[in-house]
């Protein structure tokens, strides 16, 4: 059976802990935290350094440090692919762009995954309406869906529940 690793972009995590905060949603948090510690969840560092600086979620970074992870040779050869193919997508006047470093997680994992006689996983970026990763994903033909499809996609919850169906 495929498993899906999802690579989440600063704005989908921001949507998560916002909208389905802990206290209000335990259920949708503790499924959450079953897919970081089974590592299919995955973002850049640089997701990290976003939320600490750009959406006020340092405590809760700091918190889930082993989700972010820094780039091997591979995920920088892949983003150097991004940048040439698409130099739009990296935004110059920010401290800190996530955008190409999480296509370029996902690319080398979609990548590795191809190389492999049977793929055992599937990769998934999950963003919320961003332009710069739609143009990757695009571009790329890496799968892209938004924090609620992603809870849906994972049973997490179910289209119709009052209780958890999008605003």
């Amino acid at each position: 059976m495929t498993k899906t690793i999802y690579f989440i972009d600063a704005c989908s995590w921001s949507e998560l802990i916002r909208r389905y905060s802990t206290s209000k949603y335990p259920a949708i948090s503790k499924a959450i935290e079953r897919l970081i510690s089974d590592g299919r969840i995955i973002s850049p560092h640089e997701v990290y350094n976003e939320l600490c600086l750009n959406f006020g979620m340092k405590d809760w970074a700091q918190d889930h440090k082993a989700t972010f992870r820094h780039p091997s040779l591979k995920e920088v050869d892949a983003l150097t692919r991004i940048l040439t193919k698409l130099p739009d997508a990296a935004t110059v006047n920010r401290p800190y762009d996530s955008d190409p470093w999480l296509g370029a997680f996902a690319l080398n994992h979609a990548e590795e995954q191809q190389g492999l006689l049977v793929a055992s996983e599937k990769a998934i970026v999950v963003s919320e309406d961003n332009k710069a990763v739609k143009l990757i994903c695009d571009s790329f033909h890496l799968p892209q869906i938004s924090i609620f499809d992603l809870l849906v996609k994972e049973g997490i919850v179910t289209i119709g529940e009052p209780s958890h169906s999008r605003p």
